[in-house]
């Protein structure tokens, strides 16, 4: 049986990241037999008859979607295409989205036959087997799927606790797809660890949850080697939510890295309240170039709101400490959190400046359905947009979803807008960022700058 994995069209203003999440379902599915191929509309620039074309050519039996919010309404027209173009073929659709809401997705999308819930490296074998045997899903859980006019749920599936026991993702299917503006190319990302423990009130965990569960530092290493030997990459850029949550793993994860001498460098994202100096001293040695942490706001009631947990003093700790290790900085920052006056959003463009950042992303806050905050907005009545497309947090799809008491949305989006140009084309940063230019390659990424400043 054949099998289409397909990301849906969205836009993206800096650079494209491989969907390592089908890679993983793609080698799944492979080592149980079955033909697979990725068509990834944002790193092919596909068009709609492209991909007419391609599903009358390859005319697989299964077409698999996957789409997180802001892109639901593109792979719902995926879908249309795909029932349009191959009416007998099983559609499938995966993503956070519909793993939070299940069955209003089904109804918006009565193209798809079944959506797979959360992880769906488990879940995907038994689908396939029911599709290849022509029987029922009924009963398969991690699954919602229709039959007749019903829609039936599942449940979801619990999470796989030996993440050593998943193959390696196929790269194979996106070779030479990818380039990043910031960094060293040829580069792969990896994933050595799904869940995290903490509540961020904005923060969705729909498809790995709360549950933290690591893969060994013997697997990764075997990882990071085969990307070595076999793609020749310079670069990895670790995607685990929060990457130093366990210190002592990560400090013998970079001993292996350091014995294995294999001249890459690296990036990683974690929390401010989750680094030392002798940990930082120890992934620098490893080849740690940057490191970007939540640091979200420069007003401790807002880091309240949003159930962050550390301090302020803790946020200016860590970027010290980092700076020191000889690593760069990036700070992902929102404006507009719920209480906010435009004295505290002043309050939090003066502590970024302050912060002698690397790269800054100033985003405007964003209530993704199955988020606490989500729930509190919509009990406030204080969400002011409907279209799941501008649900991002950067780009030109990018809207102001909640105002703030003392703020309108439109006016968020002004301060964003000016806070972007303000931190990036200061001459001191320019001169910094130059002088870094041949080392990191990253004057593309000041020139985009999170796609403002090519408006």
């Amino acid at each position: 049986m054949k099998i289409l994995l397909v990301n849906p069209p969205y836009e993206e203003r800096v650079y494209l990241h491989p969907p390592l999440g089908m890679c993983y379902i793609a080698s799944v599915l492979q080592r149980e037999g079955y033909e697979v191929r990725i068509l990834d509309f944002p790193a092919e620039k596909k068009s709609p008859e492209d991909y007419r074309k391609t599903l009358r050519k390859y005319s697989p039996d299964l077409v698999g979607i996957y789409a997180m919010t802001p892109h639901i309404n593109s792979a719902a027209e995926v879908a249309k295409n795909t029932r349009k173009t191959l009416p007998d073929s099983s559609i499938l659709l995966g993503g956070p989205h519909v793993t939070v809401l299940p069955e209003n997705t089904m109804k918006e999308i009565p193209e798809v036959d079944i959506a797979v819930l959360g992880e769906g490296e488990e879940t995907i074998t038994g689908v396939m087997s029911a599709i290849k045997k022509k029987t029922s899903f009924k009963g398969l859980k991690g699954t919602v799927y229709r039959t007749g006019k019903s829609i039936k749920n599942n449940g979801i599936r619990g999470y796989i606790k030996n993440l050593d026991s998943l193959p390696f993702p196929d790269r194979d299917l996106l070779l030479g797809k990818y380039h990043k503006s910031l960094g060293k190319n040829p580069y792969a990302t990896m994933m050595t660890s799904r869940g995290c423990p903490y509540s961020c009130s904005f923060c969705a965990k729909e498809i790995f949850g709360r549950t933290y569960r690591s893969r060994s530092v013997e697997n990764i290493i075997d990882e990071i080697v085969m990307l070595k030997e076999k793609y020749r990459i310079k670069e990895l850029v670790f995607f685990d939510d929060s990457f130093t949550l366990k210190k002592e793993r990560i400090m013998k994860l970079c001993d292996g890295l350091i014995k294995e001498d294999l001249d890459i460098q690296w990036k990683c994202e974690t929390r401010v309240d989750l680094v030392d100096r002798e940990l930082l001293k120890k992934m620098n040695d490893a080849g740690c170039y940057l490191i970007a942490y939540g640091v979200e706001s420069g007003v401790q009631k807002s880091l309240d709101f949003l159930n962050k947990r550390f301090t302020i003093e803790q946020t200016k700790k860590a970027i010290q400490n980092t700076k020191a290790a000889g690593i760069m900085t990036q700070a992902y920052l929102i404006i507009g959190v719920p209480g906010e006056t435009r004295n505290d959003v002043k309050k939090t463009i003066d502590f970024a400046m302050s912060l002698d950042l690397d790269f800054a992303q100033f985003s405007l806050l964003v209530p993704f359905p199955g988020t606490e905050l989500y729930k509190y907005a919509d009990e406030k009545g204080m969400v002011q947009c409907d279209d799941w497309s501008s649900y991002t947090y950067f780009g030109d799809s990018s809207k102001s979803i909640l105002g703030t008491e003392a703020i309108s949305v439109d006016e968020l989006e002004r301060i964003r807008d000016k806070t972007i140009k303000s931190f990036y084309l200061r001459p001191n940063y320019l001169i910094k960022r130059f002088n870094n230019l041949l080392k990191y390659n990253d004057i593309s990424t000041i020139i985009h700058s999170l796609g403002i400043l090519t408006k």
